[in-house]
């Protein structure tokens, strides 16, 4: 097994891609105590990664970039890669198939390369010489054991512990959503967190069936706080919650940043939501999960290595068809139709597994 003194490894995709990685740097640190081990990740999804223990720096690129002009987006891409020729790392990991990938290798002069393999590349002379070790994408594999194999192609093996998601809210947060939940009303009692909604819709349940499960929740005892991202459309469904549900809840959606929606989680009974990042944190904090599934693929994407409930509709086969709804049309009939009972039934089973 090589030797190897500096590392990047990148990930440029969303917040979930982005947390489902960090089994790769525990792993890492195990195999390379003494390696700078940094990675590449979009500004805004940073927070999945900052105050990991493995990791000594987190790189970023920001979108924002765009909107400098020309010439000063230029000048920040050429920074970044000028930041990273210095570095001298000798190995790129990188983890998604994108060009940007073979210009860190070539132009940060890095001299091993792994990577996914990519039919559109794959042939490429210069590709292929960057990047020595491509990995095959296994169908129905976990994206984490996916991330994995770029490891175990360079003889490195992951041992069971070190795959489970690592994410530090850090003080700051911690203190913050504490504030957050005695502003609303809070007296330090057990609490189950709601969250309904993602940044692709079309994955989100029906808001009278999530309202009828925060009542059936409080009819249970449980004190309800409601979660979503400021964004328009998440925040127009929490509208929507907070005319019907007659009951009870806590509301702190679209105000708390990333870090303290880990720490909300982490101190959760509970998370029931979507596929979608707040799923992933609960996978990070070990809290138990009840994730409703339905376009997307739940061996792929489902809750790791934590106690969970995935609910999938039971009569429709054509699930996971991966398209944004029914012909993509933003509208998925295996949620539309998800019998409310059954998604009663798995929060009542997570309960009693705990």
């Amino acid at each position: 097994m090589a030797e190897f003194k500096r590392i990047l490894v990148t990930k440029l995709r969303h917040h979930g891609d982005v947390l489902l990685t960090s089994p790769i740097f525990t792993t890492l640190r195990r195999y390379y105590p003494d390696a700078q081990i940094d990675v590449v990740v979009y500004a805004e999804t940073a927070d999945m990664l900052t105050l990991h223990p493995a990791i000594d720096n987190v790189l970023v690129i920001d979108r924002k970039w765009k909107n400098l002009g020309v010439w000063q987006h230029l000048k920040k891409e050429l920074g970044l890669i000028r930041h990273i020729k210095n570095q001298h790392y000798d190995l790129l990991i990188h983890l998604t198939e994108s060009m940007r990938g073979f210009w860190f290798a070539q132009l940060g002069k890095i001299p091993m390369g792994v990577t996914f393999e990519n039919n559109n590349r794959k042939n490429l002379f210069f590709w292929c010489k960057k990047f020595q070790k491509q990995v095959k994408r296994i169908h129905l594999r976990h994206t984490v054991e996916c991330h994995l194999d770029t490891l175990r192609a360079l003889g490195i093996q992951p041992a069971i512990e070190e795959r489970r998601l690592i994410l530090i809210a850090g003080d700051s947060a911690e203190k913050g959503i504490k504030d957050k939940l005695y502003a609303a009303g809070w007296q330090n009692q057990p609490y189950v967190v709601v969250h309904p909604t993602s940044r692709w819709m079309f994955k989100c349940w029906n808001t009278k069936d999530v309202a009828a499960v925060m009542e059936y929740l409080n009819s249970q005892g449980k004190t309800v706080v409601l979660s979503a991202a400021p964004a328009e459309e998440e925040m127009k469904m929490v509208k929507e919650l907070r005319t019907i549900v007659k009951t009870p809840f806590l509301d702190l959606s679209g105000t708390m940043s990333l870090k303290e929606l880990s720490a909300l989680i982490q101190h959760a009974e509970m998370l029931f939501g979507v596929d979608s990042v707040p799923m992933h944190i609960a996978a990070a904090m070990q809290t138990p999960v009840v994730a409703l599934f339905g376009p997307t693929g739940d061996k792929e994407w489902g809750p790791w290595m934590v106690k969970s409930e995935i609910v999938t509709s039971h009569n429709h086969p054509c699930r996971p068809c991966g398209q944004a709804g029914c012909a993509n049309s933003h509208i998925c009939d295996c949620l539309v139709h998800l019998p409310k009972s059954q998604v009663i039934e798995a929060i009542n089973t997570i309960q009693v597994r705990q």
